[in-house]
């Protein structure tokens, strides 16, 4: 019994054909935050930043995106959502590490953000 509860919140054992209705609405409302986030003025890294100010925005993005994919594809057991899956934990992984790093560098006074 105990085991089965467990089971209930793993996208891939929920549903013999795919992820559960939890999981998918959970993505829906991810991408929905995400659209917010790229629409609303106020960024991690602003915008006036040359070259880097949209970084955030298309790193978020692009997450939402995969995830979508991954949660709604047909073929929940494919190769391509497998790799959907490592590249949204990588590229995730290193936007956070990136933005951790630029925070870190702006609190040290050493980027200094204009706006």
């Amino acid at each position: 019994m105990e085991e089965n509860r467990d089971l209930k919140f793993k996208c891939e054992e929920c549903q013999a054909d795919g992820c559960s209705p939890l999981c998918k609405g959970v993505a829906i409302a991810f991408a929905v935050l995400v659209l917010i986030y790229d629409i609303f003025p106020v960024d991690l890294i602003p915008d006036s930043v040359p070259g880097t100010g949209w970084v955030d925005d298309a790193a978020a993005t692009l997450l939402a995106g995969l995830n979508l994919y991954q949660h709604f594809a047909s073929d929940s057991k494919s190769k391509t959502v497998k790799i959907a899956r490592y590249v949204k934990w990588i590229f995730g992984g290193l936007a956070v590490f990136s933005a951790l790093i630029i925070v870190f560098l702006f609190f040290m006074g050493i980027v200094l953000f204009e706006g």
